[in-house]
């Protein structure tokens, strides 16, 4: 070999003995990782760079703004972690704005705006397009145009009043509490105007002629059965006996019916009512008939009471039974 052996001290022959502060001693290797102890700070430049094997790109150092540290999130965002969620309350008037191409679309059932400030009769409507869900605006009076009124009601322009025609049949339907009124009606003339009824089976209101209101009059002339509907007097001139069909107590309360036995003969012809009637009260209890003689002079009516020599009789119903009156 050239040159002369010298001695000189271990520690410049690399005699490392540890490493630290993001360096690892492996035997007499010294290599990159492991716990930083200090404050460390590596200087770079455009030429001498600090490049990360296997990575792509370059370390560089840049704001930390620009790498989305985000802290906090306002005006209709909440933070969740490290996410950013559309939800909040607004901080200030805010406007999405919104173009024929640029469109803001609302998917699912379920969208709660509160707090929302009073708005005007003038201002837009938002609505929905049903096959798109995108979120349009209309006129108020565009949902006017598309209100109809029938069966009893007219659309004038956007108010909808009582009255029209009725389409179909109708039923008002009212009770002991929910009662129907009309005020202010005006004085009529029972000679010309009409009078509303009730049918009893249906409800159904129709108005009559106020002759019909009186009383109805019938005369039977033929010398058969007859049996009272509607009658309020009766007036019997057959020649033979017959029977008269009176109506169920229990449906005509308060209603009077009178007969009239006049049958042409000389002769007695009994009417026999097919209800008896309650003609008289007695400490036994009440006394009842159901015969109406023509002739006055003959006790028939009842057989029991001379006093009673009738041939008319009117009859009252107190609903379960028919009484003389």
């Amino acid at each position: 070999a050239s040159g002369v052996m010298k001695k000189v001290p271990q520690t410049t022959v690399g005699g490392i003995t540890t490493a630290t502060n993001g360096l690892t001693k492996n035997g007499t290797a010294v290599e990159l990782g492991g716990t930083l102890t200090r404050p460390t700070l590596l200087t770079t430049s455009p030429t001498n760079t600090l490049s990360v094997a296997g990575a792509s790109g370059v370390m560089k150092k840049v704001p930390q703004t620009t790498v989305g540290g985000i802290t906090t999130a306002t005006n209709g965002l909440t933070k969740n972690g490290t996410a950013v969620e559309l939800g909040g309350p607004l901080t200030k008037p805010t406007t999405i704005g919104t173009d024929a191409t640029n469109t803001l679309t609302l998917n699912g059932t379920g969208l709660n705006i509160t707090s929302l400030g009073s708005g005007s009769v003038n201002d837009s409507l938002v609505v929905v397009d049903p096959s798109s869900g995108k979120l349009k605006r209309i006129s108020p009076n565009a949902v006017g145009e598309k209100i109809t009124a029938d069966n009893g009601l007219t659309k004038t322009g956007t108010n909808v009043q009582l009255g029209g025609n009725l389409i179909q049949p109708t039923i008002i339907t009212t009770s002991a509490t929910n009662t129907i009124a009309l005020a202010g009606l005006q004085s009529g003339n029972v000679s010309t105007d009409s009078i509303l009824v009730v049918n009893a089976t249906n409800n159904v209101v129709r108005r009559v002629s106020p002759t019909l209101a009186k009383s109805k009059i019938v005369m039977q002339t033929t010398s058969n059965n007859y049996t009272i509907t509607n009658e309020d007097v009766l007036i019997y001139k057959g020649t033979t006996a017959g029977t008269i069909t009176i109506p169920d107590p229990a449906a005509n309360f308060g209603r009077e019916i009178t007969i009239i036995n006049l049958a042409q003969s000389d002769n007695n012809q009994n009417l026999t009512l097919s209800r008896s009637i309650v003609i008289e009260g007695s400490a036994s209890g009440d006394v009842v008939a159901n015969t109406l003689p023509s002739i006055t002079n003959v006790t028939i009516f009842p057989s029991d009471l001379t006093s009673q020599s009738i041939n008319k009789i009117t009859i009252v119903s107190y609903g379960v039974a028919w009484f003389r009156k």
